[in-house]
């Protein structure tokens, strides 16, 4: 074997190595940071609420109980909700409004016309719901974005807190 091809064979192997350790670090910090979250599984039904979205009409996470749902918590100041905000507008499109519900709630924001640039800037799907802090206890949510799935049965199936790209929120939700 000549040298070149040794050197080239070493640093796809030093690069796999590097993208699996990196890999299992980002792993590492989004367990750490969902740690406190609720728990997942046939015992953990998420807590219910009613709260007003950003156009004055009150939402009840009642009304769409036997779907799947994906909760989407986040702040107007977060860099990394501004990230994935496009990530949730491409999921609303791409699936069925009858087996699907896409809930956004803002929490840790100064005042209501915030939470409305942000959704407007940001093209957020509706509802776009005012959070509070109750909300923000009730759910254990200390980071932002954090997500969870409710599934058909209105069992919490995942959680996860930071950045999910397009796919991992739509694999997520078909799957678990």
């Amino acid at each position: 074997m000549k040298l070149n091809q040794i050197f080239k064979k070493n640093k796809i192997l030093r690069f796999a190595r590097e993208l699996i350790i990196f890999l299992v670090i980002i792993a590492g910090i989004q367990t750490y940071q969902s740690w406190g979250m609720l728990d997942t599984g046939e015992e953990s039904s998420p807590p219910t609420f009613s709260l007003s979205d950003i156009q004055n009409n009150i939402f009840d996470l009642e009304n769409v109980r036997g779907k799947k749902i994906l909760i989407y918590f986040f702040a107007p100041w977060c860099s990394v909700c501004k990230l994935s905000a496009d990530n949730l507008s491409k999921l609303v499109t791409s699936l069925n409004p009858e087996e699907y519900a896409i809930i956004t709630i803002a929490l840790s924001y100064n005042n209501e016309s915030e939470v409305k640039d942000f959704a407007e800037k940001y093209k957020l799907p509706a509802p776009v719901l005012l959070g509070n802090d109750e909300i923000m206890d009730a759910f254990k949510i200390n980071a932002f974005p954090s997500y969870y799935i409710v599934n058909k049965n209105f069992k919490i199936s995942s959680r996860q807190v930071g950045f999910s790209s397009y796919w991992g929120l739509k694999l997520r939700l078909l799957y678990y």
